[in-house]
């Protein structure tokens, strides 16, 4: 996986958005790519900004029924995700993964415009 695979699965993971196979993906992929100077850079960088995005807002409550539609909407945009269980895969997972963030961050955009 290269640095801006990575970078992408550091971004999601530091707002919260990887599941736990997401996290065991990207700890595996830190871990083959070894101590790296720019991984950490990227890790630190992505940490630093989601920490200032938390404080940019005032929290604003948000109409049950936003709630709802959002919770709903993945389901609507759900992925086919492949067997991870089987070497020579992770690419294919990966592209997997990535189309399911897509339709996540669209949903995250649309309540972030919302709120």
């Amino acid at each position: 996986m290269n640095h801006e695979q990575m970078a992408e699965l550091i971004a999601v993971r530091s707002l919260g958005g990887l599941d736990g196979s997401d996290v065991a993906l990207l700890s595996r992929e830190l871990a083959n790519h070894g101590d790296c100077a720019e991984c950490r850079m990227i890790e630190d960088e992505m940490a630093e900004t989601a920490a200032m995005l938390a404080a940019a807002l005032d929290p604003e409550p948000v109409a049950p029924e936003m709630i709802e539609a959002i919770l709903a909407a993945p389901a609507a945009h759900a992925v086919a995700m492949p067997d991870t269980a089987m070497p020579g895969r992770a690419a294919d997972d990966l592209s997997a993964r990535r189309a399911r963030r897509t339709s996540l961050r669209a949903i995250v955009a649309a309540a972030a415009a919302v709120a």
